[in-house]
């Protein structure tokens, strides 16, 4: 498997998770808060095990979210610094020609295409880069 596609693999793997997390932390949050009204409302001690449990479930859920969105936060600065940089390496030597993309496969070097050496056809949402660098308030708009 190609680092590339492992790369996608793994982003969209988080996607998934992303949204499946969010949905059963949305659910613990309701149960928490049905137990609390009726421990509020029976005054009854036996619903404490149940907001206990509830409330570290809902505290697991929460540490995952947060590290998915801080791995595709760093992925997003990652991305928007290498294809600055890319863009610094086009301005400052050109694109690569077919001759040096060839020369490139003697050393084991096999890009997809030429086209991926320039790095301005990969795929990305335009100003997301910039909105990366500082940290995520709002969950993110993924795509499946």
């Amino acid at each position: 498997m190609s680092s590339f596609r492992a790369l996608v693999q793994t982003v969209q793997e988080l996607e998934q998770y992303y949204v499946l997390l969010k949905l059963e932390l949305k659910q613990v949050e309701d149960d928490l808060a049905e137990v609390k009204h009726l421990k509020k409302q029976y005054k009854n001690i036996h619903f404490h095990e149940g907001v206990k449990e509830l409330t570290s479930r809902r505290e697991v859920l929460l540490e995952s979210v947060k590290e998915i969105l801080f791995q595709i936060d760093l992925f997003h600065l990652h991305s928007a610094k290498g294809a600055a940089l890319c863009k610094k390496l086009r301005h400052k030597h050109g694109l690569p020609s077919k001759e040096q993309a060839s020369m490139l496969k003697s050393y084991g070097v096999h890009p997809v295409s030429t086209d991926l050496l320039s790095v301005g056809s990969a795929p990305s949402s335009p100003g997301r880069a910039s909105s990366r660098a500082s940290p995520r308030r709002s969950p993110p708009k993924f795509s499946f």
